[in-house]
């Protein structure tokens, strides 16, 4: 109807999963009050004519029109007939047929008794545009069921032709001007092609793969195969409406079906995968770069490797060995799930389709939850969903315990961000809820702990157990959830609030921390002005730091190869940031440590002062070990549960001999440990101990100690951190939200450390 419109596709503003049609080069024409005037039947011959049209009969019931085309059959100009009634409706007359208005694609077939709607009427009909049939070459066969013609455009161009004899005569108005013919005209070519000579490409496979030097029986001589070359250059010619350029390969639909074929014998041990890849890279060659549809499994993939390294991925595409997504439509598939803070069913239902994804058996649904407080900026921030505009940086955790204390409920700004991930027994990993808080106090973590549990059980997840560092807020929620706290706190089970048939949920202190703890209290012990406060001392001999230093120090000067050769000044030398660090806390009390100690006391005339530095990392090498055994602990006998009550029965014997020795002088505190760092390994020992007896007891699961902390989350804060943010550099909390999505598709769900190990296909962000 208009033809300088120009009609694109763009998503909707408040739904970006739909889209609309936008209408370039179009507006709304001012009304003319003579245009509205009425006008008579008799007088459309008289309006008609200065638009090109002609009458041709004329009465009081109806009045004919008549149009010439451009368009030339046999040497024969194209004559419509356009027939107005007084009963308000008009068709069209060509080719000895009628032609409703509703046939060429337009809504209603009446008009007004007026100017404007018969000048609709007729500048519609001189838009119609008369199906030209299929071209083929002079020396071509005839196709049956077909008319030759020889039609021209303005006299020039003549050319044969094939007309369909169900041929609909006219195009629609909505037809694309690429397309010349219509969908009866262009199924000539279907049927051209199922009478062409061909030898189909399973008898050519099943002959090579049987016998290569025997001749085939339908083998083609060369006449034959000049008129199949024929047959699919027609296919492939202008009147489908497609320019190729000369570097592209176009094959036609039974040679597509032939690649096919030959992809399938010729990789037949080729994995289903990358069959699929294969046939994916095939099908986005020949079709137009904005209308490839690509599969999930290579959508999958392509958010892996481009979240891991955009650069990377990016040089990957350009450098046209395969064709891949492009970024932004990575980029809409990422931000497919909105993160926010608090509650967020969309992470929970991605998190169940993802299980079901890597096919995560019932034993792998249950598992632990960790949770943990990482720094932010303090700032304040806006983002746009749906057209809306919000403000993100304050406190979004429960406010309800700080208004009743405080009598009043005020905004803060939010200096650190509270991460809850679900850890399961099996491997699978999934970081779901997250808040901006003020270094949640031990109310709050109490009721965002209970309200995850009970969602994650919503969805076919079980908490068993709740790992922590030793914060201080943990230490208070640990008081909250078990009653008491402390070295000689016998049992670590939480009773289930929501239902008292579930097992136990048990809390264990992070493996990780205890040890960073335990080190921190060592490097405090000494003598001199510069250690008053901690002087360790365990039967009748002190522990001091400079025990472990004197030891490298002589291994690295007396040793060509040195016993220890991971020891650094490093290990020694503490400072903010070195302490933070897991191995350098574990490398100084792991059997290493304790082996070059011990080699150290041979090589001196009096080693007395060093029993009771050996006796703790005799100790403390027995948990290194078994907190990080990858072996699975299948029964209740496993010799490492034993040990890692005799390793508790040890400090909890320090502990009372110290406090029972009345020979002392100094408080007792300043001759043990911290209490924390007591309680904190009596949690991590007893909690664990009861979560293997609890699970064993009732599963045929294995439990994999080296799993059971929280090093999952501290590899999210390390990707926040580092891959997106600087490595020094904490993100703010819109920062935060964002890169989430990334982390989780950049990392794999499934642990490396499980059974499960080689599933390492990173999390999908599809609805099953």
């Amino acid at each position: 109807m208009f033809k300088n419109v120009v009609v694109k596709r763009k998503r909707v503003k408040s739904d970006w999963t739909q889209k609309e049609n936008v209408y370039y080069g179009i507006s709304f024409k001012v009304a003319n009050e003579d245009e509205s005037r009425p006008i008579e039947l008799k007088n459309i011959s008289s309006l008609a004519v200065s638009n090109g049209f002609f009458l041709t009969e004329q009465n009081d019931v109806y009045t004919k029109l008549g149009l010439s085309l451009a368009v030339s059959i046999n040497n024969m100009k194209v004559f419509v007939e356009v027939k107005f009634m007084l009963s308000r409706q008009w068709r069209i007359t060509a080719f000895q047929k009628v032609i409703t208005p509703i046939q060429l694609g337009l809504t209603e077939n009446t008009f007004e008794m007026n100017k404007k709607s018969i000048l609709t009427v007729l500048n519609a009909v001189k838009q119609v545009k008369v199906c030209q049939g299929i071209s083929l070459p002079p020396s071509h066969k005839s196709i049956q069921n077909a008319l030759k013609e020889i039609s021209s455009e303005n006299g020039e161009n003549q050319k044969i032709t094939y007309r369909s004899m169900d041929c609909a005569s006219f195009l629609s108005l909505k037809t694309p001007s690429s397309k010349k013919c219509c969908k009866f005209c262009k199924s000539l070519l279907c049927e051209d092609e199922k009478h062409s000579v061909r030898v189909p490409m399973q008898d050519i496979t099943n002959t090579v793969t049987s016998n290569n030097t025997s001749s085939s029986s339908k083998s083609m001589d060369s006449e034959e195969i000049q008129n199949k070359q024929t047959d699919q250059e027609v296919q492939m010619g202008e009147n489908v409406g497609v320019n190729y350029t000369e570097e592209s390969v176009t094959l036609c639909q039974e040679d597509q079906n032939d690649m096919q074929i030959i992809l399938g014998s010729l990789i037949k041990e080729c994995p289903p995968k990358m069959v699929e890849f294969l046939k994916s890279q095939q099908k986005a060659l020949n079709i137009s770069p904005y209308g490839n549809r690509w599969s999930k499994t290579l959508i999958r993939i392509c958010l892996t490797l481009w979240c891991r390294s955009p650069k990377a991925y990016g040089d990957l595409k350009d450098s046209g060995l395969m064709v891949l997504p492009s970024q932004r439509l990575l980029q809409i598939y990422k931000n497919r799930i909105h993160q926010r803070a608090g509650v967020n069913k969309e992470l929970l239902h991605w998190m169940q389709n993802e299980a079901l994804l890597k096919n995560v058996p019932e034993e792998g649904k249950e598992g632990g939850l960790m949770l943990d407080e990482m720094s932010i900026q303090t700032d304040l921030q806006m983002y746009c969903k749906n057209g809306k505009h919000y403000i993100i940086g304050f406190k979004e955790e429960s406010d309800l315990m700080e208004c009743i204390k405080s009598g009043k409920c005020e905004l803060k700004m939010a200096t650190h961000v509270l991460q809850f991930v679900f850890l399961g027994f099996t491997g699978f990993r999934f970081p779901i809820f997250h808040y901006p808080t003020v270094q949640a106090s031990a109310c709050d973590l109490y009721l965002e702990v209970w309200r995850t549990i009970d969602l994650l059980k919503l969805f076919g997840f079980t908490v068993r157990y709740i790992s922590t560092d030793g914060a201080e807020t943990n230490r208070d929620l640990a008081k909250v959830l078990l009653g008491e706290f402390s070295s000689e706190v016998n049992s670590m089970k939480i009773q289930n609030i929501f239902s008292y048939s579930e097992d136990d949920i048990f809390f264990i202190m992070d493996f990780s921390h205890v040890m960073k703890k335990l080190r921190n209290n060592v490097s405090k012990s000494g003598y001199g002005a510069s250690h008053l406060k901690k002087s360790l001392y365990v039967n009748s001999h002190f522990i001091y730091w400079n025990h472990l230093y004197s030891a490298h120090i002589w291994d690295v000067s007396h040793n060509p190869f040195p016993v220890y050769h991971k020891l650094t000044h490093e290990h020694f030398f503490l400072t903010s940031e070195s302490k933070m660090r897991n191995h350098l806390a574990e490398e100084v009390l792991n059997k290493e440590m304790l082996h070059l100690i011990e080699c150290y006391a041979e090589s001196l005339p009096d080693n007395s002062y060093l029993s009771s530095t050996i006796e703790l990392l005799q100790h403390t090498s027995i948990l290194v070990e078994n907190f990080r055994d990858p072996r699975p602990i299948v029964d209740t006998s496993d010799n490492r549960l034993k040990e890692n009550i005799k390793v508790l029965e040890w400090f909890r014997n320090w502990e009372k001999m110290i406090k029972s020795d009345k020979t002392i002088t100094r408080k007792p505190e300043s001759y043990l440990i911290s209490h924390q760092t007591r309680a904190d390994i009596s949690s991590l020992i007893i909690g664990f101990q009861e979560l293997c007896m609890s699970k064993l007891q009732k599963s045929g699961a294995s439990i994999i100690p080296n799993r059971v902390n929280s090093d999952v989350i501290e590899n999210v804060f390390s990707q926040q951190r580092g891959l997106y943010n600087g490595n020094n550099t904490n993100p703010t909390y819109l920062t935060y939200c964002r890169t989430m999505n990334a982390v989780i598709l950049g990392q794999p769900t499934v642990s490396r450390k499980s059974n499960a190990g080689k599933l390492m296909a990173a999390a999908d962000p599809y609805t099953k």
